[in-house]
Formats: C-alpha cells, structure tokens, sequence
C-alpha cells in the first residue's frame, strides 16, 4: 500500500513535524472534506508555477510561449507581480544569451532550506532549447541572489525536450524534473552539477492520450511527464504524464544511481493508481496527494488508504496547473487557462484552499 506523499513543496509542514515522515493519523480517512476556494491574486499574463518560502512569500513564473511575457519570474506583492530578483534577469530578448537570464521559466519551487528553485527548459515559444540553455537557478531569499546555476547538456535535455516540473531533496543533493517534451525524467546531482536521463524509452513517461477534455470542449495535445512529487521520506518518486490518468512511483535512488540500467530501472516503476488527467500534483505529510483534475473544473486527492475523493469544484478552476504549500499547511494552486484564448475579462488566478472545519485530528 503506498504511502507516501511528497518532500519538496511541503517541507516546512514536515519540519514541524520532526522531519522526514509523515503522521499516522490521516484527516482524510473517513469522509471527503468540505472545502471552498478563495482568491489569492490575478493577473493578465498566463502563469504557471507558484513557489511559497517559509515566511509566505508567493512566487510565480510566466513560461515565454508568446513576445507579450513582461516577467518571467516574479514575487506578488500588495497583489501586484514584482519581478524577482529583478528587471535584469527578466530581460531576455529573443537571439541573446541565455546565462544568467530568464529565458523561458516553467517551474519555481521553494526547498526545506528556503531557497527558490527555478526551472528553466529555454524553450521559447515551445520552439526547442536555444542554445544548450536548460538550466536551474538556486537562489537565496534572504538577499535575492543567485547562490548557484546548473547547465542541463543537449544529450540530457534535447533540443525538443521541454523541462517541465522540479522537486528537490536537499538529502541527498538531488533534483528531479519531468520532461513533458520528449518524455523522461532528468536527475541533476546538485552537488557534482552532473545530469543524467532516466526512464526515456519507457511507457509511464509517456503520454496515453492524443485529446483530453477540458470543460466539455476536447483538446488534441500529447504531453508527456509532468507532474512530480516526492514522498516525506524520500525513497519514491511520483510523477505522471499530462496527457494519461495513471500515476506512476519509483524508487529515488534507483533514478540518480547511474549504474542501475534501465531495464533493471523500468522494471522497478509501480504503477500508483488511476487517477484521471491531472497537470500538478502535490503530496501532503499524512501521504496523501493533491490532484489537478483538469476534466471536472476540480481538486481531488488520492488518499493513503488509495481511495480518491474530490476535495472541491468549481467552475473557476480552469485549467489547475501547479500546487504549493504556505507554512501553515494550507495549499494553493495556480489556474493557466491553457485551453483558453486570453480574455481581459477572465484573468488567471491563484486560489488557495479553505477546508471547513480542522484537518488536524
């Protein structure tokens, strides 16, 4: 019976708790919470990432798909997107460097330590990665400054790759990104800086699907791996592909031990329950896992006990992209619309959850 969550996201949750690990006693056991949804921020620009630091601090990325993306990477503050760590980084222009500027930022998380994380796949425009750009950033929050910047090679990250989602184990000195463009799971030794490309040629990084339907309109995509999650105590990986309803686990450390080979690595992947089309996922310290149910306008989870239930739906929810986790346990997701044209009057939003009543046994 799985029971595991993730590490990442949830971190400062798990160090109240005493570390790595998670409750015996689920809330969610009995029956499906009551919840309702409230209104954190909008904005005219699509987003997709959000990453929450130990004190509150909410960041958010706009992935460069089209010229009109004035910030890549930005922190809301008083409502408004500041950009972080400031109007340098956010200058990337089309043809130019791609060190130490934001090219095409997909994903920002927040460690255990408090550091941002930001995933940058470089490619703009969904055209392929410039220049061996593919990079992660780690930044510091107390100063805003860049403490170290990993390069992502061609072979691990190809030219039609699109690095998608991050979780780092700040444990073992290891990060885990899903590559939605091609379909694998790139493992980046966060002391070495050395990558490596896990599970390309196997099927739970696949897409399943060539159209999913997104409020009763179908929507031809194939997107590969994408959502990604690690258990509180380290030892799984979750991750599922955009364009599937099955999510799948693998042991941690068979992915970044680079002399297990692949077959040996396939035939340890599990499958972990069909769960409907999803885009982010989140895991919670009881091991249960927040999903983006992208068919039903919903939030849903899987629960320790492999039971899913919805959590809450609304018609608002368009498109839930990624998860995060405030220091007090309460979880937020961003809306990127992706199966809308941009419309003024619809902006996109960030909601954060209120469940009515204490999740707290």
């Amino acid at each position: 019976m799985r029971k595991y969550g993730c590490l990442c996201l949830l971190a400062i949750a798990l160090a109240a708790c005493g570390g790595r690990g998670y409750r015996s006693v689920n809330p969610f056991i009995k029956d499906p919470p009551k919840a309702s949804l409230e209104l954190v921020a909008e904005s005219q620009n699509r987003w997709t990432g959000i990453g929450i630091s130990r004190k509150g601090r909410i960041f958010v990325c706009f992935p460069r798909w089209s010229p009109q993306v004035p910030v890549s990477v930005g922190e809301i503050v008083g409502g408004a997107v500041k950009p972080f760590p400031d109007e340098g980084w956010n200058s990337w222009t089309d043809g130019g460097p791609s060190t130490n500027l934001f090219v095409c930022v997909q994903s920002v998380v927040v460690d255990d330590e408090d550091h941002l994380w930001i995933l940058d796949p470089a490619s703009p425009y969904l055209q392929g990665v410039v220049d061996e750009g593919a990079r992660i950033y780690k930044f510091e929050l107390e100063g805003n400054t860049l403490v170290r910047s990993y390069s992502i090679p061609s072979p691990v990250a190809p030219r039609q790759s699109y690095l998608n989602d991050i979780r780092v184990d700040t444990a073992s000195r290891t990060a885990y990104i899903t590559d939605s463009g091609l379909g694998a799971i790139v493992v980046v030794d966060l002391g070495s800086g050395k990558s490596i490309r896990r599970l390309d040629n196997h099927f739970s990084t696949k897409a399943e699907l060539d159209r999913i339907t997104v409020e009763g309109a179908p929507v031809e995509a194939k997107i590969h791996a994408d959502g990604i999650s690690l258990s509180p105590d380290g030892k799984y990986l979750y991750y599922q592909a955009l364009c599937a309803r099955h999510l799948y686990k693998v042991p941690a450390k068979d992915l970044r031990d680079a002399s297990i080979p692949e077959d040996l690595l396939e035939s340890r992947v599990e499958q972990a329950g069909e769960v409907g089309v999803n885009d982010g996922i989140l895991g919670d310290r009881y091991g249960n896992i927040f999903l983006s149910g992208l068919e039903s306008n919903s939030i849903n989870m899987l629960t320790a006990e492999d039971r899913l239930i919805p959590i809450v739906q609304d018609r608002r929810i368009q498109w839930p992209d990624t998860f995060s986790m405030d220091p007090g346990g309460t979880v937020y997701f961003s809306v990127a619309q992706l199966h809308l044209p941009p419309d003024p009057s619809n902006p996109y939003k960030i909601f954060r959850i209120i469940f009515d009543g204490p999740r707290q046994p």
